[in-house]
């Protein structure tokens, strides 16, 4: 989906009989003593308990419960509780912190440091299930590395994953929400769902997630935290009162899915206060009159199942002792009675899908990464700039470089470059990257010279420093760029926030170009470079290792009702686009032939169905930059004094791509793009990508092969996402 400016150039058996007994004739020997017939049981039978027999008919599937047609409807959540992971080989939250009391007993016992005393009180806090302090005074003791490392082993994937697992991924549940830091229901939905993982976020992630809701997309929220991502689990009050109490976005969301879903707990102790707090709460404000909530749980008496349902009207559908295995029969037999449900007649013929479903290649993209990365965060406080160096190694991450100072004035900047020009070589890239390199922490450049060739660096921006192109850094007389792959983190969100679409075989792309009118009619004019870009990428596209299929919409057939049809039904993998692109103060977006579509409306036409990888080839459609060619209108919304710009999250399209969950993104932040070195850089992107190169790498190899002394039209593209995404598998 690359975009331009006006300077560039889209069955049925019949259901068993119930065996009915024949009552037996009265005795006629004693008339007079009729026996009474047997007083019927007062207490209704409950169709819920329906739910954990596999053996039910199909015919008899319309008297399960309520509970069906919600999940059906899109309407219910699951929430996941450890009691699913254990099921996986993983331990529990009393073995896990065993664990970590393993090396502090041994301390202890060597005569080393700890004490008895300390070791003592902290197994008493083991046996009265005290876990968020437990597991506070061990990482205090141990220290966040090695305390890391301990919760990072014991929670490994163990072999194969249960057909519970498999369950879960086929049933269509709105969202899935855990409080499990493992990654076993991303690997379920690797194995088993063709179109890819879904969106993972942190419950730290929220914050870049307002519409996650709206959006209407599956998601996964990992309400606890990621194992990959130490800094987003939550172990102790401290960490509750960090992540969760004081963050707002978080509470708004999950108070949004319980007023809005069914909710049905598995594996969950109903034990987190958060969640306990938040439903009382609905419960007092509404009048009792809450969503559905139901809860599968074992050793739980009638007395708490009816407590339970009287403080937080969850229906409790419990199972013998010991028999969780009853667990895996109801999910299973959710799964089969929903397909029931929605399955047609086998009189009424399907009517065919808009497009055939391809055969779908299942990758597992980036699990682990297939290149090495390093992280370069650049924070903007006050009138300085904080930066860290951070290479990731095996979950691990280690602090090669932390420093910051004055922050560059723009002002001086501009001056440095001098007037502006449509043509921009090395040499002016060169300097704008060298200026960017305060005095104050040139230091950085050292480190980053020390990283191999192979490896990329992820640039994670704040805000304020996300306007200015860090890729241009100048490491060993050479733009960053030029050197590494680099990788834009998307305002905030990590790379499992966005999710992971799998790639079909063939690969389906859609590619938009000369697309020339706005809303109002008005004409911005042929693109004839770009119709041509688009047959050459088109041409690339089918032609290469892997041949692909295009559809390709040029001029009029570029309408946006034309592109709302084909996104929503087609399955595309690649979306590019070669047309007209602008921004207002507030807002960036895409000309079609008959009007314009607006970044934020963007989201909800690709977060169903959304591309692994997308390219906008037109001007300012990854950021705004203050500098570097902004018109009149863009340099007077500028705040004066040489101060920086808040970047507006809507400026540009990087953001809705991360929220719609576009594997990999690559856009423009140049005003004025150059029809050829576009052209030219958009064919060698594609072709590297049908070779199997990962998109972080396929990037750097194209901008190598069209950069040039006098023209550096390739270093004005960003890509945000996954630096590993790979289009095809490298030819043997």
């Amino acid at each position: 989906m690359s975009v331009r400016a006006p300077a560039k150039k889209g069955s049925r058996t019949k259901a068993p009989r119930p065996s009915v007994r024949k009552p037996a004739p009265r005795r006629k020997a004693a008339p007079e003593v009729e026996a009474a017939p047997p007083a019927p049981d007062p207490r209704p039978a409950d169709p819920y308990a329906q739910l954990f027999r596999a053996d039910l008919p199909p015919a008899e599937s319309g008297a399960l419960p309520a509970l069906i047609n919600y999940i059906r409807d899109g309407r219910c959540v699951l929430f996941v509780g450890a009691g699913l992971s254990r099921s996986a080989g993983l331990p529990s939250w009393h073995e896990l912190m065993e664990r970590l009391l393993e090396p502090l007993r041994s301390r202890s016992g060597a005569g080393t440091g700890t004490g008895d005393a300390v070791t003592a009180q902290l197994d008493a806090l083991l046996e009265k299930g005290r876990y968020p302090e437990l597991a506070g005074h061990c990482r205090d003791l141990l220290g966040t590395r090695v305390f890391d490392g301990i919760v990072r082993r014991e929670l490994q994937p163990r072999g194969e994953l249960p057909e519970i697992y498999r369950a879960i991924v086929e049933t269509p549940f709105a969202c899935i929400v855990t409080t499990n830091f493992d990654t076993n229901l991303e690997d379920a939905y690797a194995r088993w769902d063709e179109r890819g993982i879904p969106k993972t976020p942190t419950g730290a992630d929220l914050a870049q997630q307002g519409t996650l809701l709206l959006d209407g997309a599956f998601f996964v929220l990992k309400a606890h935290g990621d194992l990959g991502d130490a800094a987003s689990m939550i172990f102790t009050a401290e960490d509750y009162r960090r992540v969760i109490h004081a963050n707002p976005a978080f509470q708004a969301v999950l108070n949004s899915i319980l007023l809005t879903h069914a909710v049905l707990f598995v594996g969950y102790s109903l034990g987190d206060p958060n969640f306990r707090l938040l439903m009382d709460s609905q419960l007092t404000i509404f009048n009792e009159e809450v969503p559905p909530r139901y809860a599968v749980m074992s050793e739980i008496g009638q007395v708490e199942q009816d407590i339970l349902w009287r403080t937080a009207r969850i229906r409790v559908l419990p199972y013998a002792q010991g028999r969780h295995e009853e667990v895996g029969r109801l999910l299973h037999t959710l799964r089969d009675r929903v397909k029931a449900r929605v399955a047609k007649p086998a009189a009424t013929p399907a009517a065919p899908p808009a497009v055939a479903p391809p055969a779908s290649v299942r990758r597992s993209l980036g699990l682990p990464p297939a290149i090495p990365t390093a992280r370069l965060s650049i924070r903007s406080r006050g009138e300085r700039l904080d930066f860290d160096l951070v290479r990731e190694r095996d979950g691990r991450g280690e602090l090669v470089f932390s420093g910051g100072g004055r922050r560059p004035a723009l002002d001086e900047l501009e001056e440095k470059i001098g007037p502006w020009r449509s043509e921009w070589t090395l040499n002016d890239v060169s300097k704008v990257g060298a200026f960017l390199l305060h005095e104050d922490y040139a230091r950085l450049a050292d480190h980053l010279a020390e990283l191999p060739g192979h490896e990329a660096v992820v640039l994670d921006c704040s805000p304020e420093a996300a306007v200015l192109p860090w890729e241009w850094l100048i490491v060993e007389g050479t733009p960053l760029c030029l050197r590494s792959p680099v990788v834009r983190r998307s305002a905030g969100l990590g790379e499992k926030a966005r999710g992971l679409r799998f790639v079909n075989s063939p690969l389906r792309a859609l590619v938009i170009a000369d697309t020339r009118a706005d809303a109002s009619g008005i004409d911005f004019g042929p693109l004839p470079d770009a119709r041509k870009e688009a047959e050459g990428v088109k041409k690339v596209l089918e032609g290469g290792p892997f041949p692909g299929s295009v559809t390709l919409l040029m001029g009029k057939d570029a309408s946006y009702e034309r592109v709302i049809r084909e996104v929503e039904s087609g399955e595309y993998d690649v979306v590019h686009f070669a047309g007209h692109a602008g921004c207002t103060d507030d807002e960036s977006f895409l000309v079609m032939s008959d009007g314009f579509v607006r970044s934020s409306e963007l989201v909800s036409l690709l977060n169903r169905r959304p591309p692994a990888f997308m390219m906008l080839n037109s001007e300012v459609t990854a950021f705004v930059p203050p500098i570097v060619g902004l018109t009149g209108s863009q340099r007077a919304a500028r705040p004066g004094d040489g101060q920086w710009p808040r970047q507006v999250n809507s400026r540009g399209f990087d953001l809705m791509a991360a929220r719609a969950g576009v594997s990999a993104f690559i856009g423009v932040f140049r005003s004025a793009l150059l029809d050829e070195p576009a052209a030219q850089l958009a064919r060698e992107v594609y072709g590297r990508l049908l070779l199997g190169e990962p998109a972080a790498v396929a990037l750097l190899n194209a901008r190598r092969a069209c950069v040039q002394v006098r023209e550096a039209t390739g270093c004005f593209y960003t890509l945000s996402g996954h630096p590993h995404l790979r289009l095809a598998d490298a030819p043997r």
